[in-house]
């Protein structure tokens, strides 16, 4: 017939009655073609474009909530009914993502369409923005325009607007694409995306897994081979053993001082300032040599304990030598003098002289020494100061 048309159920033409169907002998093609009335088999068709387009995401389900679903109610599968022969569904919820959306009513104890994607008409959008706006699981199978963003509350994205208007608007739904943006607590197991993800149980430990902490965020056993502490590049290993640190905090719980008084010491250590000298009978301080650096000014007066230890004991044949410490643009005795003329006015090796007073703000504390008279001088001592500021002393 070669490329003769034809009319379905005339004779071969090239001309077809207005509004009959055209198509070619060899394979009876049709094309942009409306088909108003389609049959396949004998039995008319009665699905609509967009469920033939979906067709891969519709399905029959069962509704044996207890109540009727309306329409736009976004549900998930939670079981199959024998009777009706088909999956049952109830509504998703801030807990429970949404996997399809009901285009239609369905009546308790009866079966109806459930779509992973399919639009919605007819439904109030007027709260949404404006076209394109994305649209969130709300409670109850509901949706919403506002993420949900409690701590157990999942934020899933189920369509994006298509018209907006309080009883025409229509949404383009696609919960079948599960678009979850965040998950609830309550959808970790334990809790805890380490306990999820490693099966550990809160609170405790296991070999070669994550250290998961339990609500109250104690760990209730933990054996470390070698404990450090400091921040990250800075650390110092902790070298006590355990019955050492157990011995020193039985001894501090033993103390018999008010935790107040412990911090107030620990107050005053922060507080302190040191130095230490050492000088010989013939050292040199035409230019006094500075023990004590002074303080900035408006810092205050300083309290002050200078600890003198004989080094080597003074020796002359006339007049010992001299030790003198004091005060910076002051007396040069201010805190003690040592040797001829002093007090005390010798000072063996090993000996050891204590000494207090006041430093003036702003004042160095200084060292000022004269060597011994007559020949066979000698003498040498060491200074250890403490200073801490008068308004903690």
């Amino acid at each position: 017939m070669g490329d003769n048309f034809v009319c379905v159920g005339q004779k071969p033409t090239r001309k077809c009655p207005a509004g009959e169907v055209v198509g070619t002998t060899a394979e009876q093609t049709l094309t942009n073609k409306n088909l108003v009335a389609p049959k396949i088999g004998g039995v008319t068709v009665t699905a609509t474009a967009d469920q033939l387009n979906n067709l891969t995401t519709v399905l029959t389900v069962a509704n044996k909530t207890g109540g009727k679903l309306n329409k736009g109610t976004l549900v998930y599968i939670n079981g199959y009914d024998v009777e009706l022969g088909a999956p049952t569904v109830a509504k998703a919820s801030l807990t429970q993502a949404a996997t399809h959306v009901l285009p239609a009513d369905i009546e308790n104890n009866e079966a109806g369409s459930a779509d992973g994607e399919a639009t919605v008409t007819g439904i109030d959008t007027d709260a949404f923005s404006a076209i394109g706006d994305a649209v969130y699981l709300a409670a109850d199978g509901a949706f919403s325009h506002e993420a949900a963003t409690g701590a157990n509350e999942i934020s899933q994205i189920v369509g994006q607007v298509v018209t907006k208007n309080d009883t025409t608007g229509s949404i383009k739904f696609f919960p079948a694409y599960h678009d979850v943006r965040k998950i609830g607590s309550g959808g970790l197991q334990g809790g805890s995306v380490g306990a999820a993800a490693l099966g550990v149980t809160a609170g405790t430990l296991a070999a070669s897994k994550a250290l998961v902490v339990n609500s109250a965020k104690h760990i209730d056993e933990i054996n470390v081979a070698s404990l450090k502490l400091g921040a990250t590049g800075a650390t110092v290993a902790v070298t006590a053993t355990a019955a050492e640190l157990n011995t020193a905090a039985t001894y501090v719980d033993n103390l018999d001082v008010p935790a107040v008084d412990l911090n107030a010491g620990y107050a005053l250590v922060g507080a302190m300032t040191g130095a230490s000298v050492s000088a010989e009978h013939d050292t040199d301080t035409a230019t006094p040599l500075e023990i004590l650096a002074a303080n900035a000014g408006a810092a205050g007066d300083r309290a002050v304990m200078v600890i003198v230890k004989g080094a080597e004991t003074l020796a002359a044949t006339t007049d010992l030598p001299v030790f003198e410490i004091g005060e910076e643009d002051g007396a040069v005795d201010k805190f003690a003098k040592i040797g001829h003329g002093g007090s005390p006015s010798t000072f063996e090796a090993g000996a050891i002289a204590v000494f207090a007073g006041t430093l003036t703000e702003a004042k160095a504390l200084q060292l000022t020494v004269t060597d011994g008279t007559g020949g066979e001088e000698a003498g040498a001592i060491q200074i250890f100061v403490i200073a801490l500021p008068v308004a903690t002393a």
